[in-house]
């Protein structure tokens, strides 16, 4: 009895670990519950190398903020 209250313990403090960082996201205000992802800008960013003047080859990974509640979960 004593282990599985230790795990159920460790299970919930898991889960409240997990949820923090999105309550702080929602918490911050940096989620705009608005903006819709059909009017988000399409311009190029320019934080790719040119590849007129970069001959090896380059793996980027990228990534940016979803929209509306999703924000706060995902990037």
């Amino acid at each position: 009895m004593r282990r599985a209250k230790k795990v159920a313990i460790h299970l919930i403090l898991l889960v409240l670990i997990l949820l923090a960082g999105p309550a702080l996201v929602l918490l911050s205000g940096r989620v705009d519950f608005d903006a819709q992802w059909s009017t988000a800008s399409r311009e190029p960013t320019g934080i790719a190398p040119d590849p007129a003047i970069t001959p090896e080859a380059v793996v980027q990974v990228y990534g940016a903020r979803t929209f509306a509640w999703r924000g706060a979960f995902a990037v």
